[in-house]
């Protein structure tokens, strides 16, 4: 082997593993990437509800709510019915959450309460109990009734 063989191999090698660090690099990059759009979504997602939540807590009528998702979050009408109506659920399910604790119920009883009576399936096929929204009480009420 002479020392012009030796010095390509050596360049070949230098080339390799430049090759491979760009390889890297770039595989990082992509992962930051992913992990950001992630991080930007999610936060996305918290503001559009925090947007609901208040609007729908403020008494805004729900065409109106799903009006205001349409021009200033630029989501589909069908979307903004689906997220308005999503929030609306989880919004007496916390109502009712709240309620049950303050009347002395343990996070286990308020588990076993919302399970036994079927909560979050009656919130989402009854929409009368939707309109109980600022009323853990009612909700409660409502709930044990249906049994």
């Amino acid at each position: 082997m002479n020392n012009n063989d030796d010095t390509s191999s050596i360049e070949r090698f230098k080339s390799y593993g430049r090759d491979l660090s760009n390889i890297v690099i770039e595989s990082v990059r992509e992962v930051m990437s992913e992990r950001e759009l992630d991080a930007h979504i999610q936060g996305l997602d918290a503001g559009l509800q925090r947007n609901i939540v208040s609007l729908y807590d403020a008494g805004v009528e729900d065409r109106k709510i799903i009006e205001l998702l349409n021009k200033y979050w630029h989501i589909s009408m069908d979307d903004a019915a689906m997220w308005l109506r999503y929030e609306k659920i989880q919004y007496c399910y916390k109502v009712l959450k709240r309620h049950l604790i303050s009347q002395g119920f343990s996070q286990v009883d308020v588990g076993v309460f919302m399970r036994k009576n079927k909560v979050s399936e009656k919130l989402e096929t009854k929409p009368e109990l939707l309109k109980l929204k600022d009323n853990g009480q009612k909700i409660k009420e409502a709930l044990e009734k249906e049994e």
